[in-house]
């Protein structure tokens, strides 16, 4: 029963972040020079809901039966598949705020996709044999460990170079006038660094399994997509309460 909660949350999430991301698509970038950064960001929102599908499928299926192998396997290729455009989507739009270019759109583009092959890649060598499972988690058992240099690197390279563009922004904000671009990106700096570096707290404390941890996360990245929605489309009752869209167009650095 709690694998199938677990699964409604996931879900939960998936409509949030589709939502925040077609919302975001729709939106008119100010300049046509961030346009491809106004898409990006939304591939990210839509990349992280396509993987909390796959990631509740998972738990539907395991909670319901004994479902083959192959079926898990596959659901947790394509969730993989989808974080990693989605981590590409959000470091483009991360480091398009901070440079106010675009060059590093296909180094990025091809830097994340050999990403995502080679861990596929060493998902298949160490050869799943069966799948595992918490109250609120699924995950593949392989028959080869992995080695912990291996581990530790990829994790490293999954969630350090967003961490580090987080922190990146706040020299943005530092040169901003005040006004609503610096509030949006002071929001998306302040909520991608307490989201992922909550991650990576949970993960090194080692409590990332507990349902808590769990409820925390999810209403975590639910909290910081419905903000950084609110500040790029405001509804009514905040509209007025924020500072003026209308700011001269040099002092513009996102879409």
């Amino acid at each position: 029963m709690t694998l199938l909660i677990s699964a409604i949350l996931s879900w939960a999430g998936v409509a949030a972040f589709c939502w925040v991301g077609a919302a975001l698509a729709r939106r008119s970038p100010v300049s046509q020079n961030s346009r491809t950064a106004s898409i990006m960001f939304a591939v990210w929102w839509l990349g992280l809901a396509a993987s909390g599908f796959f990631a509740g499928i998972d738990k539907l299926v395991v909670a319901l039966g004994d479902p083959p192998l192959s079926l898990i396997v596959g659901s947790q290729m394509l969730s993989f598949t989808a974080l990693c455009a989605a981590l590409a989507g959000l470091i483009y739009y991360l480091t398009f705020l901070y440079t106010g270019r675009e060059q590093a759109f296909w180094p990025l583009v091809i830097a994340y996709a050999a990403y995502c092959l080679w861990q596929l890649r060493v998902m298949a060598t160490l050869n799943p044999v069966g799948v595992w499972q918490t109250d609120w988690q699924v995950g593949l058992r392989y028959e080869h460990a992995r080695d912990l240099t291996g581990a530790i690197v990829s994790f490293v390279l999954l969630l350090g170079p967003q961490l580090l563009a987080s922190l990146a922004l706040f020299l943005v904000v530092r040169r901003l006038p005040r006004g609503i671009l610096r509030l949006r990106v002071l929001v998306i700096a302040v909520g991608i660094l307490l989201w992922m570096g909550s991650t990576v707290v949970t993960a090194l404390s080692g409590v990332s399994g507990r349902l808590s941890t769990m409820i925390f996360q999810a209403l975590l990245g639910i909290l910081v997509g419905v903000t950084v929605l609110w500040v790029h489309q405001p509804p009514a009752w905040l509209r007025s309460r924020l500072p003026s869209e209308h700011q001269p167009e040099e002092t513009r650095a996102e879409g």
